[in-house]
């Protein structure tokens, strides 16, 4: 209160919640332990029926991309979705939700209920881990850390569609842009911290060490 007085802040005391473990804000649920999305809001995407104009189907994804840091290769399920909802108002008449549109749509509310959709704070105390991966026409990892008994305790997801041209570049340039934009994305938890990349692409195991012959992979490794 001295600090509050201090700074003339007032409060309400009518609306004011003290001592309070977990809290409902934008959407999630946050608490000592991490954070949540807020089971309301998954109980109404999963009452959401497919998908018959491109209005509905910018909504349904509108509403669970919001939650797409708790869904591991979210991007990627989500791709046959995308591939409508980009189109233009002007091209909505083209709206077509097909057989790979409504796979993509059950997979994804299928996430929201068999992932565990928790994601916990960084322990300073543990070692960081960044698992990234790519796809064909996606890239994304996942941070995690593992507490003394083995158990792994994830931190954010992350994962984006790749533009056309990057589609065409070869492996190892998109296994190193998958590095590229996980560090960008989750710098707020890596910033100053030493963290281990995990990559199932055995070319970039030594990105940091020598020079590559490949200059777009030359250039993330800077990072």
């Amino acid at each position: 209160m001295a600090i509050l007085n201090k700074h003339k802040f007032q409060l309400n005391p009518p609306k004011c919640e003290i001592f309070r473990t977990s809290i409902d804000y934008l959407g999630h649920t946050i608490s000592n332990d991490g954070v949540r999305p807020l089971q309301e809001r998954i109980e109404k995407i999963l009452s959401l029926p497919q998908p018959i104009s491109l209005h509905q189907a910018n909504a349904f994804i509108g509403s669970i991309g919001w939650y797409r840091k708790f869904i591991k290769n979210y991007a990627h399920i989500a791709v046959p979705i995308s591939a409508v909802t980009n189109l233009t108002k002007a091209n909505k008449h083209k709206f077509h939700w097909d057989q790979d549109q409504r796979e993509a749509f059950d997979k994804l509310k299928e996430a929201l209920i068999t992932d565990s959709l928790f994601l916990t704070y960084p322990d300073d105390k543990l070692s960081l881990t960044l698992e990234i991966d790519a796809s064909d026409n996606c890239i994304g990892g996942v941070l995690f850390q593992e507490d003394d008994n083995g158990q792994r305790k994830n931190i954010y997801f992350h994962s984006q569609m790749l533009p056309k041209p990057q589609r065409k570049w070869p492996t190892i340039e998109k296994e190193a842009l998958a590095i590229y934009y996980c560090v960008l994305r989750m710098k707020l938890y890596l910033l100053g911290r030493e963290f281990t990349v995990y990559t199932d692409h055995c070319p970039l195991r030594d990105m940091q060490l020598k020079p590559s012959n490949n200059r777009r992979v030359d250039r993330i490794s800077l990072i």
